[in-house]
């Protein structure tokens, strides 16, 4: 049943969290054989019971508990042993003879295989310096207990400059984080840990960028967790070129029983094929047309998302002439609907797509344009094959015309808002340049290295006293991650060539003169009308 499930669970994180909570597993038995013997069994969703029983809680303190948790929530009761079906007790103590086996063979094992591959890696991979250059590394596991266990392994096995993080620890070390693993961090730089050792609580909100190697020491129920991770380090001002992602898998025998793996390739490949990403996070079998985004069985991980992917799925494979002819349609593909209970008369709906970034928009009958998510397009393009079209209005040009201006400054983002800063120029200047040959870094074309530093010659020379200002804002929202790093450079571009008067040379001017390639293609509008 489900505690098998979470057993195994915790099997797959690490021997001795399934241990910790083997034990835990047998005292809450042995105490609930024990109120049956007391004729008092308490049973207190709100309440955890073993641990005020832990801390040495009387009975008496803990009924007074429950008798006042009781009156919110009647699911907070002191039971009798007659309130229960016969049979019960004799259960709970074959179970209980169960556990004590289990107990003592697992109290007997000592050796840890999945441990000393870690070790192993350690020792003649994970930290070879053509791979993971600055020699820091970020371990990632769900269980609290697996994290203190990774810390004492370590530890004993002589790697210094460990640094372990979880939610009590968190914010009291947080700066000790950012000095020692964000590499955008305003303060000094340090190396007095070099191993970051934590469960989620870092899956977001912080930067580890000065690694590029994480190791997922155990994989999670939420696989989203995976993509939040890798998140981490994979952010512009990162020292190294190539992010490492290793993965300890479930065992066969575990996996056999949880199907944590299936579930979490499912999760990742639905928001690959919905959202774009192009990223193998998990594994090498993230393939968006070599995989089935659906099975029959898996109930939690048909959300929204799914529905809409199984359907095309299903569809392809049940109609592959449409499908095919579908697939086929020429990009700018409009239509005029009825409206409907989705979509108001007078408003269009767009879909755009350029090499780095796709958007839905909903342009309505006053002309402003909204961005929509992936589901909310959907259920406003969806339509039955029976539903006719109607002849395409004069105003869905105009509206079309709307969502690609929208597009086109929401890319680069240059125009409109300003970012005031109290920081010294010429502090500025230095963050932009530096923010200029990260940019440099990342790429291998040679124009584009070329426009990059013709843009830091402008820097450099102060000609422009608002160009390090705007270097400055795109640089933010690259780290706030509300921009993408192909967009970030872009819009750098973009500011290449707006500062074109400042050439001095025809040398200068071919370096600058680089081709925004940020044009979507329309790839379907539709407008509705009454």
């Amino acid at each position: 049943g489900i505690m098998t499930i979470l057993m195994v669970k915790r099997l797959e994180s690490s021997f001795y969290a399934f241990k910790m909570s083997l034990h835990r597993f047998k005292i809450a038995t042995e105490r609930m054989i024990q109120m049956f013997e007391k004729g008092k069994i308490y049973i207190a969703p709100d309440l955890k019971v073993n641990d005020l029983m832990d801390k040495d809680w009387t009975d008496e303190d803990i009924e007074d508990k429950i008798n006042e948790l009781s009156e919110e929530n009647p699911r907070n009761r002191i039971f009798a042993p007659e309130d229960f079906e016969e049979g019960f007790l004799e259960g709970l103590k074959r179970d209980l003879d169960l556990i004590d086996e289990l107990h003592r063979e697992w109290s007997q094992v000592e050796e840890d295989p999945k441990m000393a591959e870690f070790i192993n890696l350690l020792n003649f991979d994970l930290f070879n310096e053509e791979k993971n250059p600055t020699g820091k590394l970020v371990i990632f596991t769900e269980s609290k207990e697996t994290s203190d266990y990774l810390k004492r392994s370590l530890d004993a096995a002589g790697f210094p400059k460990i640094m372990e993080v979880n939610s009590k620890n968190r914010k009291r070390i947080f700066t000790t984080i950012q000095e020692n693993f964000d590499a955008n961090y305003a303060g000094a730089h340090h190396d007095n840990y070099n191993i970051i050792i934590t469960t989620d609580v870092l899956a977001e909100g912080v930067n580890l960028h000065r690694s590029n190697v994480i190791v997922n020491y155990d994989t999670p129920w939420n696989a989203t967790r995976l993509m939040q991770r890798i998140g981490r380090v994979n952010r512009i001002g990162s020292l190294a070129g190539t992010i490492f992602n290793y993965n300890f898998y479930p065992s066969r025998q575990g996996d056999s029983l949880i199907r944590l793996y299936n579930k979490a390739l499912v999760k990742l490949q639905s928001f690959h094929s919905a959202f774009g990403e192009d990223a193998q996070i998990f594994t090498e079998e993230e393939l968006v047309e070599q995989f089935k985004l659906y099975e029959t069985g898996i109930k939690d991980d048909e959300d929204k998302r799914l529905h809409y992917l199984r359907f095309i799925r299903e569809f392809k494979e049940n109609h592959r002439n449409e499908f095919k002819r579908i697939q086929k349609l020429p990009v700018k593909a409009r239509t005029g609907r009825e409206a409907n209970k989705h979509s108001k008369a007078e408003s269009s709906l767009v879909f755009l797509k350029s090499p780095y970034k796709m958007e839905f928009y909903e342009v309505n009958a006053k002309g402003k344009a909204q961005t929509l998510t992936f589901l909310e397009a959907a259920e406003k393009f969806e339509a039955k094959s029976t539903e006719p079209a109607a002849s395409v209005p004069d105003f869905h040009f105009t509206q079309v015309q709307t969502a690609l201006h929208d597009f086109e400054r929401n890319f680069l983002a240059l125009d409109g808002e300003t970012v005031s800063t109290s920081e010294k120029s010429d502090a500025l200047s230095a963050q932009g340049k530096k923010f200029l040959r990260d940019l440099k870094s990342f790429t291998k074309k040679k124009e584009l290295k070329e426009a990059f530093t013709a843009l830091h010659n402008l820097v450099d020379k102060g000609t422009y006293t608002q160009l390090p200002n705007e270097l400055r804002k795109i640089r933010l929202n690259a780290q706030k991650k509300k921009i993408t790093h192909a967009q970030a450079q872009n819009q750098v571009l973009a500011l290449a060539r707006k500062y074109e008067a400042g050439k001095e040379s025809e040398a200068e001017s071919s370096a600058l003169d680089i081709e925004l390639n940020i044009d979507p293609d329309i790839v379907i509008a539709e407008s509705f009308t009454l």
